[in-house]
């Protein structure tokens, strides 16, 4: 077996860009994967508990 045996097969960019995306926070991590999203062009909704963005890192 080789390294290449391992590997998963690359994911088909065109199937990515049909699923739908949704954000579960709004703090750092929740911002970073938004901004990753943003430049791959898709469309995504993040969903935050709090009033605001990043809500639980002022408390």
């Amino acid at each position: 077996m080789t390294l290449i045996d391992l590997t998963p097969p690359a994911a088909r960019s065109d199937r990515l860009a049909t699923l739908p995306v949704a954000i579960i926070g709004a703090g750092p991590i929740g911002l970073a994967a938004a901004a990753n999203l943003v430049e791959r062009g898709l469309d995504f909704l993040i969903y935050e508990a709090g009033d605001s963005v990043a809500d639980s890192i002022r408390s």
